[in-house]
């Protein structure tokens, strides 16, 4: 009995010491264990603030939808994107209330592909957040099992707003660029256009005139066909110069009076050549002395060197001008 006694303390003993060490082997796991959920949990923490940092930063938010509950879940920065007090119900209905109306239909759409369809997004759409218009960029991807099923949708909204103002910004400035440099070619052509006028109504068509008169003098002095050719040469170039004045008469009454349509009137009558332009554009002063441009006095001019008159009348509307010319015919 004595024997059987002292057996079963020892063995007693034996398990006593090893469930005391089992027990310290179990807390130093414990121990261990939960030194390692502390720090994945700093360090998820960390992560996480990194995460909301880099939203702020950003201006963008993340969003996960789970396709066997339908469960869509928010990121801080995705409140902060709509203006919601972070942890408010997150749902598809939420966010389209936000969509301007002329991007709803859009939206269903891309909801309809990464949701129902499970293919990515890579689309912008315009939402109504405080009041102003603003422009996410939206990128999505699926997450799949190992049997390639399709069981979370992860994506983004980036706010693009600022990014598409310099844009266009940027493409006003150079819209304005190149505006600039045209109206500068512009200037350039018809400032030569004016150039060449002037040189016609000044010299050229003088020129020729008095050619022609001097050399109507000379027809019985040279052989007729040499008389014809030369003075059909003469005809041609006088009434070049004609076309390229009456081009720039109509130039001017465009650009000028910024006229719609414009009346030409040349008639013969009592003696006279009547010349009378009429438009429909804004109307000037009926006084010369008034006007700051060279072009109508220098009609003046001309036509008083003819022994013409010149008038111009203007209506009280300030609608329309209408320019007459009186030249006589002088009789040979």
């Amino acid at each position: 009995l004595l024997a059987w006694t002292a057996a079963e303390f020892v063995e007693r003993h034996r398990a006593v010491q090893a469930l005391e060490q089992l027990s310290a082997g179990l807390e130093q796991q414990v121990q261990e264990r939960t030194a390692q959920l502390n720090q994945s949990t700093e360090s998820l923490q960390k992560h996480l603030a990194q995460l909301q940092q880099a939203e702020e930063v950003a201006q963008m938010g993340s969003w996960e939808y789970d396709i066997a509950s339908g469960e869509l879940v928010w990121s801080t920065g995705m409140y902060r994107l709509l203006g919601l007090p972070a942890g408010s119900p997150a749902s598809s209905e939420t966010y389209l209330s936000y969509v301007i109306d002329a991007d709803k239909p859009l939206a269903k759409r891309l909801m309809k592909q990464a949701w129902e369809q499970y293919e990515p997004l890579n689309d912008t759409l315009r939402l109504q957040v405080d009041g102003q218009v603003h422009t996410f960029h939206i990128r999505s991807v699926v997450l799949r099992n190992d049997l390639g099923e399709p069981v979370k949708v992860l994506g983004l909204d980036l706010d693009v707003s600022e990014v598409k103002r310099l844009e266009g910004e940027n493409l006003q400035m150079r819209l304005n660029q190149q505006k600039t440099l045209l109206l500068g070619i512009l200037d350039a052509q018809e400032e030569e256009r004016r150039r060449i006028a002037e040189s016609l109504h000044n010299g050229v068509g003088q020129l020729l005139f008095a050619a022609k008169l001097n050399f109507d003098r000379m027809a019985t002095l040279v052989p007729k066909e040499v008389f014809q050719g030369a003075n059909q040469l003469l005809d041609e170039a006088i009434q070049e110069t004609r076309r390229v004045s009456h081009e720039e008469l109509l130039t001017n009454v465009t650009k000028h009076a910024e006229a719609t349509s414009a009346d030409i009137l040349l008639i013969q009558e009592d003696g006279e050549i009547i010349l009378k332009v009429r438009d429909n554009g804004k109307g000037i002063s009926s006084k010369l002395d008034k006007l700051t441009g060279i072009g109508l006095r220098t009609i003046q001019d001309r036509v008083q060197l003819l022994n013409g008159t010149f008038s111009l009348h203007a209506p009280d509307t300030g609608i329309g001008t209408q320019v007459t010319v009186q030249i006589p015919i002088l009789a040979r």
